[in-house]
Parts: C-alpha cells; sequence; structure tokens
C-alpha cells in the first residue's frame, strides 16, 4: 500500500513538473513577443498606428491612435493620415466584420467586398489586408471601413507598415502560440488516428482513439484559423467563416463523444441528455443563422458556456469512474478541467483584453487536451492489460501443464471455431494415441512415475511429428497429432520415426507403449473431425485388440 501511495504521488509530482514546464513555456513565448532585444529573427514590419485622424461633425480632423473605435456615418467610417514615401512600400490592415475600400489621394487602391454567394450570410469574419503603396511625396491615406454587423461599425484596428515579407512575419509571431499549437494538435492528431489503425482491432471496438484523434484535428485547425496563417493559402471567404465559427460546435460534439467513451454505465444516459441537448442547440443556432435573425458570430458565445459545463461535467464523470487504478490521476484530471472551466468564465464574462483572452483560450484547450490525453493514456494502459491478461489466461487455458502440449480445451476450440473459408485445411491427418497400462503403472509406482512416463511419451511425439503435426491431450492417457498439408507418405515417415523413438526413449527407465490409430481427410465443417476422430478411435482399439492377442499368445 506504502508503495502504491509512493509511485502515485511520483506520478503526481511528473505531471505537476510538465505542467510547470508548459507554463513557463508559454510565459517565455510571452515575453519574446513583447520583448524588444536584439534577435536573429527577420525584421518585423512597424506599427503605423499614430496620427490619423477623422473629421466630426463640424468638418474638424480629430486625431487617433489606432486601434480605436470612432463616430460612424451610419456603418461606414473613415480615418485618414498623411502620407509621404520616396520608395514604394505595403500597408497591412485587418477587418473585422466590414467591408474596405483604401484609397490614396481619392484614388482606390485597394477594395475588399464580401461575396453574397450565401444570402443568409452577411458576414464571413475577419482578414488581413496588404495593399502596395507607390511613392508618393504628398499623398492623404483613407480607409474606409463598411460594417457588416452593427456593433463592429467605426471600429479600427491596428495597422503595419514594410515589405512584404516583414508583414508576413509580423503576422505570424503576433499570433505564433496559436500557429505552434495548431501545429502540435494536428501533428499529435495524426499520431492518434495512426495508433487508432493500429491497435483498434486489439481494442473490442473501442473508439476512444479516433474520438480524441479527430478533436485533435478539429482544435488544431480551429487554432490554425486564429492564428490567420490558413489566409495566405486559402482566399475562399466561406471556408475561413466555417473554421472559425461553425468548427467549434463540431469540437464540443466530439469532445462529449469521447466523454462517452469513458463514462461509467450508470452516467451513460446523462452524457447522451448532454450530446442531444448541445446537437438540439447548435441546430437552433445555426437555423437563426440561416434565417437571418442571429449571426453565428454573435452566437459562438453559447459555446463557450457549453464548454464550462462541459469541463465540470468531464471531471465529475472521471470522479465517479472507478475503473482508474489510480487517484492521483483523478485529481490531476479535475484540477485541470477546473482551470480549463475558470479560464473559459474569464474570456466568457470580458474580464481581460482581446488579445489576452484569445491567449487564455489556448491555455485553456491546452489543459484540456492535457486532462483528456492523460484519461486516455491511462484508460488504454488498462484496457491493454486487460486484453494481455485475457490472452494469457486463454494461452493458460489451451495449455496442458503437466506435458506442455496443447489441452483438450484446445481441442475443442479448434473444432467448434472452425470455418473452411478462413482455416484452408487439405490433406489433413487425424492419429489418435493411447498410452497402454497406465493405470497398473500409477498404482504400481504412483502418479509421479505415471507422469515422467507421460512426458517421455510426449517427447517423442514432440521429436517426431515436429511443427508438421500438433498434439493434444484429451485424456489422461489419450492424445490426438493432427497434421495438416501432409502426404501419406509423410505421415507414415513421421510414424516410423515416432515407433524408433519409443523402442529407443532417451530415458529408458521411463519406458512405454502406446496403440494409435489414423485416418486421412479433409475437413469441410466441424462434423468432420468428429467422424475422423471417431474413425481414428476404431482403428487404435483395433491395435490394441491386437497387441494384446499378440501378447497372450507369447
Amino acid at each position: 500500500m506504502v508503495r502504491f501511495l509512493r509511485g502515485s504521488q511520483k506520478s503526481f509530482c511528473v505531471y505537476i513538473l510538465w505542467c510547470i514546464l508548459i507554463f513557463l513555456g508559454l510565459l517565455v513565448l510571452y515575453q519574446a513577443k513583447h520583448s524588444k532585444s536584439v534577435s536573429l529573427l527577420p525584421a518585423l514590419a512597424e506599427s503605423y498606428n499614430s496620427d490619423w485622424y477623422y473629421y466630426d461633425e463640424s468638418g474638424q480632423p480629430v486625431t487617433v491612435t489606432l486601434p480605436c473605435k470612432i463616430p460612424a456615418d451610419g456603418m461606414v467610417s473613415r480615418i485618414y493620415h498623411k502620407h509621404t514615401s520616396y520608395t514604394r512600400t505595403n500597408l497591412c490592415f485587418y477587418t473585422h466584420h466590414q467591408a474596405a475600400d483604401f484609397l490614396l489621394n481619392g484614388v482606390s487602391l485597394y477594395e475588399y467586398e464580401v461575396t453574397k454567394k450565401v444570402p443568409w450570410l452577411s458576414s464571413y469574419r475577419s482578414f488581413y489586408h496588404i495593399v502596395p503603396l507607390p511613392a508618393v511625396k504628398n499623398g492623404e491615406l483613407c480607409l474606409e471601413l463598411t460594417a457588416l454587423i452593427p456593433k463592429h461599425a467605426g471600429e479600427c484596428t491596428g495597422i503595419y507598415m514594410g515589405s512584404y515579407e516583414s508583414i508576413l512575419f509580423r503576422l505570424i509571431w503576433n499570433r505564433l502560440d496559436k500557429l505552434l499549437i495548431g501545429i502540435i494538435l494536428v501533428i499529435f492528431s495524426l499520431l492518434v488516428l495512426l495508433m487508432s489503425s493500429l491497435y483498434n482491432p486489439n481494442r473490442g471496438g473501442d473508439r476512444t482513439l479516433i474520438h480524441l484523434g479527430v478533436l485533435a484535428m478539429l482544435v488544431g485547425l480551429w487554432q490554425l484559423e486564429e492564428s490567420r496563417v490558413l489566409q495566405l493559402f486559402i482566399g475562399n471567404q466561406a471556408v475561413h467563416w466555417g473554421l472559425e465559427y461553425l468548427l467549434q460546435f463540431f469540437i464540443l460534439l466530439i469532445a462529449l463523444r469521447f466523454i462517452d467513451d469513458i463514462t461509467p454505465k450508470k452516467l451513460s444516459a446523462w452524457t447522451n441528455v448532454f450530446f442531444v441537448t448541445a446537437f438540439f442547440i447548435s441546430c437552433i443556432v445555426v437555423v437563426l443563422q440561416v434565417l437571418g435573425q442571429v449571426q453565428l458570430a454573435d452566437s459562438v458565445v453559447v459555446v463557450k458556456v457549453l464548454f464550462i459545463f462541459y469541463c465540470f461535467y468531464a471531471a465529475y464523470v472521471v470522479n465517479k469512474n472507478t475503473s482508474f487504478k489510480k487517484r492521483s490521476i483523478q485529481v490531476l484530471f479535475t484540477v485541470f478541467m477546473s482551470i480549463s472551466a475558470l479560464l473559459f468564465v474569464v474570456v466568457l464574462c470580458g474580464i481581460s483584453q482581446k488579445k489576452i483572452a484569445d491567449v487564455l483560450m489556448s491555455i485553456a484547450f491546452v489543459f484540456m487536451f492535457a486532462s483528456l490525453s492523460l484519461i486516455l493514456y491511462h484508460t488504454s494502459l488498462e484496457k491493454f492489460e486487460a486484453v494481455r491478461n485475457a490472452q494469457l489466461y486463454q494461452k493458460l487455458a489451451f495449455v496442458d501443464f503437466n506435458t506442455g502440449v496443447s489441452s483438450k480445451t484446445a481441442w475443442f476450440s479448434l473444432v467448434e471455431n472452425f470455418d473452411p473459408h478462413v482455416d484452408k485445411m487439405i490433406n489433413c491427418c487425424l492419429i489418435l494415441f493411447d498410452m497402454n497400462n497406465l493405470k497398473k503403472l500409477n498404482d504400481t509406482k504412483g502418479h509421479l512415475y505415471g507422469d515422467k512416463v507421460i512426458n517421455e511419451f510426449c517427447h517423442c511425439l514432440s521429436e517426431a511429428f515436429g511443427e508438421n503435426g500438433t498434439v493434444f491431450r484429451i485424456g489422461g492417457d489419450e492424445f490426438i497429432c493432427l497434421c495438416r498439408h501432409s502426404s501419406e507418405q509423410e505421415v507414415e515417415q513421421m510414424i516410423a520415426t515416432f515407433e524408433s523413438l519409443a523402442a529407443h526413449p532417451e530415458h529408458p527407465e521411463y519406458a512405454f507403449s502406446c496403440a494409435y490409430g489414423y485416418v486421412f481427410f479433409t475437413p469441410h465443417e466441424k462434423q468432420d473431425f468428429i467422424d475422423a476422430q471417431q474413425h481414428a478411435d476404431a482403428l487404435m482399439y483395433e491395435k490394441k485388440r491386437l497387441m494384446k492377442s499378440g501378447r497372450d499368445m507369447e
């Protein structure tokens, strides 16, 4: 008991150490992103957020620093900037559910409109835009933004300026944490799905690995979308809208399927109720989007609420699952899930700033996946151990302990499970052996001596038939040898070898004699084995009668 507690404490300390290392890694990454020290990284685009202005109702310019929110004329807002540059450069701005028109001295350089291929979808989320700027001595930039959702009217985000490469590096660096998490989760999901394809046949139809792999893939894609890197490769707006918003509902449903895999039977009904409720809510939200009543971008708050319930429910399920051998695993899982739920609450309540909220969301999913992976690891170990024990017990049941040959159970299992479409047996020979006078030996010289005679007999059988025949002990002194794919000449040669070994045993003090009968057949059904055994048994008794008759004549 003390050793078990010490082992649990050791495992618990190892997990805590991993958590500390992950937290320190995220902290170092966060500090590195905000550090101005010398770096070997490529040059990053500089912020271009100062000295912008808009015109108030009286026509007077009002200077602002981006990001900010300015008064809008209905859904349209405009900000301006005096621009002078003797070289060509690039400017990068970000639209948040907005259409955009970028002008220089009243001439449009770039225009972004939301495609209306889907009538009920008025907003396709957010995008970065890179606009090449020509060299100009006296220029005025104008960024006109048309909000697609009322709450985003007048919203102006930060702007960067520099070479095309420096802007790309800046965009990647700004969301490097999400990019790394996304890449790690996608790689993790591929490994898990590969493991599932390799090991699932041995797990009795268990789909836990598959559900975790799909869940990791979905969250990984969502984090890659959050990093904005996918915008560099995919230009379709509908794809990004689906990855940003619709994917979150699928993540929740797959997460519930994973918990259902480890839910005790007494709680499975509640898990199914939770799944049906989440599915029903998801359908309502999508229908409202289609009807144009509520934008999905404003409805994802429902997912965050459901994720909070999910974290607490998952912790409850794991603590109710008494099959886990280590209590420390349940405690650690509960702590991780509670941290995830707390972070979801902080994000939901809007306590933190937008950038910090994004980081907290990523950390929440990291803790959630650490928890689920931990549980999967230990449930897999326990299931593999159970399968291994079952295979060991089956193997023990199929072996005769005294002789080491196959047991009577193994013989009946072979006959009962015979499938002619799977077990292609042709030119088989069934040889039935019966040892002579074994009872007399046991009565006169003892059972220990009799066991040694039987072992000597089995040794001769194994030497004679080798890999060509399988020996089964079906009674105290009765044995069957089944030869597959053997000709009559090969069988007779093996029998001759056996008779030679029996006449000159390795241990002469344990000499034996036996009678046997054999029959050739090709099985097409299990009855063929029974018929062959009965025929061989009749031939064996005939040989035994002849042997007895010979001794009587002598």
